[in-house]
C-alpha cells in the first residue's frame, strides 16, 4: 500500500492516531515463552529507482513483546515503511509492506508453528522466526492470505483512524503489474495496491 505523497498529515501522527500501532527496531531481542527472538529482522526495497536500500521504519501491532505474542497464534501484523522523495511535497510517499505472520520454528527439517514446539523453539532460538500466514509453518485459518490480508486490514485502520481524528482520507486502489505474484514461502500476493492521501 502507498500513503500518497499528496497527504498533508505526517506519517507520525498517523501512527499515533492508530493507538496500538509501535515502532520496532531490528536491534531489539524479545522473549515470548521462553523464546528468545529478533523483534524485526531488515529488509530492502527500491521505491526511488536509486536502489535498494533498507526500510525506513518497520511498526508492529503491539510492539515488540505483544506482537510476538500475536505471532504465536498467527495474528501478529506488522508493516515496513520506505520513503520516495517528491518533489513539491513536504512529506513524499510511503511505500508500505504489510504482512500477518505466525512464529515458526525449523523442527526437524520442517517449518511448524513455534507454539506447537515451544520447548524446542526456546532451546533452538536460532531456528525460529516468523512465517507469513498463508506458507508453510504458519496458521492458515483466519490470514489465509497474509500479505493481501494484512494490506487490506491496514489500509482499512489508516483510514478509521483517519476520519477519528478529523481528517479527510480518500482510498483508491491501482492494480500494479508484478514480475513475481508470490514472496516468502511462496505466499502469493495480488496486484491490487491500495493508495491513501490524508489530508489534515
Amino acid at each position: 500500500m502507498v500513503i500518497s505523497a499528496r497527504s498533508t498529515v505526517p506519517l507520525a501522527d498517523i501512527q499515533q492516531a492508530l493507538g496500538n500501532w509501535h515502532t520496532v527496531s531490528t536491534a531489539t531481542t524479545v522473549s515470548v515463552l521462553g523464546i528468545h527472538i529478533k523483534c524485526i529482522s531488515s529488509e530492502q526495497a527500491d521505491v526511488t529507482g536509486g536502489g535498494y536500500v533498507a526500510q525506513h521504519v518497520a511498526w508492529r501491532l503491539g510492539g515488540c513483546v505483544d506482537g510476538n505474542n500475536l505471532s504465536l497464534s498467527g495474528n501478529e501484523d506488522h508493516v515496513r515503511i520506505w520513503n520516495q522523495p517528491v518533489t513539491g511535497s513536504k512529506n513524499g510517499a510511503w511505500f508500505i509492506a504489510a504482512s500477518y505472520e505466525t512464529m515458526c520454528v525449523d523442527y526437524r527439517g520442517a517449518l511448524t508453528a513455534a507454539s506447537d514446539h515451544a520447548a524446542y523453539a526456546a532451546l533452538h532460538a536460532g531456528s525460529a522466526y516468523h512465517c507469513v500466514d498463508g506458507g508453510p509453518g504458519s496458521f492458515h485459518t483466519k490470514h489465509p492470505d497474509g500479505y493481501n490480508d494484512a494490506a487490506t486490514d491496514f489500509s482499512a485502520a489508516i483510514a478509521t483512524a483517519a476520519r477519528g481524528h478529523g481528517w479527510q482520507v480518500t482510498t483508491r486502489t491501482v492494480s500494479v503489474p508484478r514480475g513475481a505474484n508470490a514472496g516468502e514461502g511462496g505466499v502469493p500476493f495480488d496486484s491490487t495496491v491500495y493508495v491513501l492521501t490524508v489530508t489534515g
